[in-house]
C-alpha cells in the first residue's frame, strides 16, 4: 500500500498507509501500533488485532502510529 509519513503536533510521527488490516498485521509482525480506519482505532500488538469491535477485512487503514516502550 502507499505509505507517507509526516509529523503531527505532538511530535508523533503519523503515517498514512492504505492497506486492509490483514495486509497490515502480516506487514508488522513485531511492535505495538495504534491503527485509525473510518471513524474508529484499534491496536495492533506484535501481529495481532486488539479491539472489542469486530474490524471488517475489507476497510482500509488511513493512519498508524507506532508505540515505542
Amino acid at each position: 500500500g502507499f505509505v507517507k509519513s509526516e509529523l503531527n503536533d505532538f511530535g508523533y510521527i503519523l503515517t498514512k498507509e492504505f492497506t486492509t488490516p490483514a495486509q497490515f498485521v502480516k506487514n508488522h509482525p513485531i511492535g505495538r501500533f495504534v491503527c485509525q480506519i473510518n471513524r474508529h482505532v484499534f491496536a495492533v500488538i506484535d501481529g495481532k488485532i486488539h479491539d472489542k469491535a469486530i474490524i471488517q477485512a475489507k476497510k482500509r487503514i488511513n493512519y498508524f502510529v507506532e508505540i515505542f516502550v
